[in-house]
């Protein structure tokens, strides 16, 4: 008797299992790596800060621009990627194949970018009032709008 890996991984499983069993798990993931981030910070000593929405959503961008939960969510993305793609013939009508690739790569894509701009501006994120005060170098202004 062999797994449901095992059988995803031969091509073997139906299609809507491995879609749709996939994609609440990488939901579970995302949430669940903000309830142990969030734990972690009360843990610290840090859980005055869920009171103030502002700073909660600093503690949310430093979870969710951390390399390495970057790294295990884009894993988790491939994985599920290529274990669709494989799957996708295992279907009664093949537009579902199809649109199934579609897809998960167009998902893929999405995680990419969002790990990308996660990653390079990690800064902005975490650092907000800098990044209000770097982009508004020409000095205060006055009534009429014009810098003094």
């Amino acid at each position: 008797m062999t797994s449901i890996v095992e059988r995803i991984w031969q091509r073997q499983q139906k299609l809507w299992k491995v879609f749709w069993i996939g994609l609440p798990i990488f939901v579970v993931l995302e949430i669940g790596g903000g309830i142990v981030g969030g734990i972690i910070l009360q843990l610290q000593g840090h859980g005055y800060y869920m009171d103030d929405p502002a700073k909660r959503q600093l503690i949310v961008n430093a979870i969710l621009t951390n390399p390495l939960w970057i790294a295990i969510t884009l894993g988790y993305c491939a994985v599920w990627t290529v274990c669709v793609w494989r799957c996708a013939r295992n279907t009664r009508h093949k537009i579902w194949g199809y649109l199934a690739r579609i897809a998960v790569v167009l998902f893929l894509l999405w995680c990419l970018l969002g790990g990308l701009y996660g990653v390079t501006n990690r800064d902005e994120l975490l650092n907000p009032d800098s990044a209000d005060q770097a982009g508004n170098s020409s000095g205060p202004l006055t009534e009429g709008g014009v810098s003094q």
